[in-house]
């Protein structure tokens, strides 16, 4: 129930007894002035969120909207449009925050008093926004906007321009533009190279997502100098023992995994294994990825049992964070039921391949890629281990997702 204020409805009218020297009742409307309206609902509203009341909490801030537009105060709407899009954004809503802080731009956009620089850092923080919700078009766009103005107010060789075309070349590489999102990286990178940012961690994020690009491509020596020279600088930028290192000790093992660089890829995973868990927070999801990723090297060089065991651990920590139903949960548990496949213990693969399918179905829909590759790799071990039936089951479900 929302807290009364005797101005919380300007329209609703109150009865109230008035002492004079004959008593009546009389009808009055309540004198409070609009900024004390407005006022009064936004921290009404921020009491309702933090008592976890969400439908009062959107009812109160559009409350106090509804008063800012009929006063015709700017500041005051941008305010409100930005307190119901941060509500939803701390709700992980952001596809219903973004209507509110495009309006909020909108508002800034003409405002006289608009700063080119803060305008183009609203662009960037709007463009980073739709990204997350994948309207990457929309997001080019802004990114867009906001390059124009850092190249014009800042150069070409500012670290917010080389953010910028970071950004843009995260979009095209999204979008599958390989050749686009390597040219701004590249321009990135070459903007700062030369000066006193060459070994700032914004040319590290450039070079890794540069050498992800070539590591697609497959172009694996490339990335790999890549993924060497951004170690360094996060190493130089954040020690030996940063989570950020052991990001780029895990992304150099990945890259040298597929080159058949075993012995140095098993290496760097366990420099990132072993930092990790020295993390204040046990190295979280992080610890999960890497031991997944180690435990595929286990796999393909038949060592099984640490395969498994890495495997278990990235699976306790993973359903621990992820909670229920998650599609990584889902390739975690793909992965280590190909390692009972590969000791020929179908009967422990079996729960593990159903848990898995069943959670791609869930989160990715039934004819998502994933589902159909469980499908396959499932129905040929059932068949190998001798369970016709359930091989032909799953079989018919491939046969019919794929004719569709």
């Amino acid at each position: 129930m929302i807290g009364r204020t005797e101005c919380r409805d300007p329209g609703r009218l109150q009865w109230r007894w008035v002492p004079t020297a004959l008593a009546v009742l009389m009808l009055v409307i309540p004198g409070c002035s609009p900024q004390a309206d407005w006022t009064e609902l936004n921290e009404q509203a921020k009491q309702a969120a933090g008592d976890d009341r969400d439908d009062d909490a959107i009812k109160l801030w559009k409350q106090a909207l509804t008063v800012a537009e009929e006063t015709g105060d700017e500041l005051q709407q941008t305010k409100s449009l930005n307190n119901l899009a941060e509500f939803f954004r701390s709700r992980g809503r952001l596809d219903l925050a973004v209507p509110y802080y495009l309006d909020a731009l909108e508002i800034y956009e003409r405002s006289p008093d608009a700063e080119r620089l803060e305008l183009a850092g609203a662009y960037d923080n709007m463009a980073t926004h739709l990204r997350l919700i994948e309207d990457l078009e929309r997001a080019a766009e802004f990114y867009e906007k906001a390059l124009t103005i850092r190249e014009a107010d800042l150069g070409s060789d500012s670290p917010e321009v080389a953010d910028t075309l970071n950004n843009l070349g995260l979009l095209a590489y999204l979008q599958g533009d390989l050749d686009r999102a390597a040219e701004l990286y590249e321009r990135s990178i070459a903007g700062i190279e030369n000066s006193r940012l060459a070994m700032h961690p914004n040319m590290a994020l450039a070079l890794t997502n540069l050498a992800q690009v070539h590591q697609t491509r497959g172009d694996l020596e490339r990335a790999e100098e890549l993924y060497r020279k951004a170690l360094e600088i996060w190493i130089a930028n954040t020690g030996s023992q940063s989570v950020r290192t052991a990001q780029g000790e895990n992304n150099l093992a990945e890259v040298m995994r597929s080159q058949g660089k075993h012995e140095e890829a098993e290496r760097f995973y366990s420099n990132a294994i072993d930092t990790l868990r020295q993390q204040p927070d046990g190295g979280g999801y992080e610890l999960a990825a890497v031991l997944n990723n180690r435990a595929l090297l286990y796999r393909n060089l038949e060592r099984f049992d640490e395969a498994a065991t890495d495997y278990v651990r990235a699976l306790e920590i993973a359903e621990e964070l992820l909670g229920g139903d998650h599609p990584e949960l889902a390739t975690m548990l793909f992965n280590y039921a190909r390692v009972h496949d590969d000791r020929g213990a179908f009967d422990e693969a079996d729960p593990l391949y159903a848990r898995a399918l069943g959670m791609y179905e869930t989160t990715l829909g039934e004819d998502h890629a994933s589902v159909l590759l469980v499908l396959e790799t499932y129905s040929t071990s059932a068949r190998e281990a001798g369970q016709t039936e359930l091989a032909d089951q799953l079989a018919a479900r491939l046969d019919s997702l794929r004719s569709k």
